[in-house]
């Protein structure tokens, strides 16, 4: 032995790996009824938090000329966009 101790994984480490091991199954069991991400045209105000908040990159606003862009090939459908819009102008369908 080296005398060095055995890495010992702190309770918010484990309470992360566990966590994100949970939610990851959930949100692949989800995915499968998740058809694609849409927008209303009618409610949402352009306000770019969903291209803000998007790690993927995958959707696109241009508040000044007023278009919603979405790359499809980049959503992983993990619906933080929709819970940061504001308005409701995004959902699953």
């Amino acid at each position: 032995m080296d005398g060095k101790r055995p890495h010992k994984k702190h309770f918010h480490e484990e309470y992360h790996e566990r966590h994100h091991e949970k939610h990851s199954e959930e949100n692949n069991d989800n995915d499968k009824n998740k058809e694609e991400l849409v927008y209303n045209l009618e409610k949402c105000v352009f306000c770019g938090i969903c291209g803000e908040i998007c790690k993927k990159g995958a959707i696109v606003v241009d508040q000044i000329n007023r278009t919603w862009d979405l790359t499809k090939s980049l959503c992983v459908k993990c619906g933080h966009c929709i819970r940061k819009c504001k308005v409701g102008a995004l959902e699953f369908t």
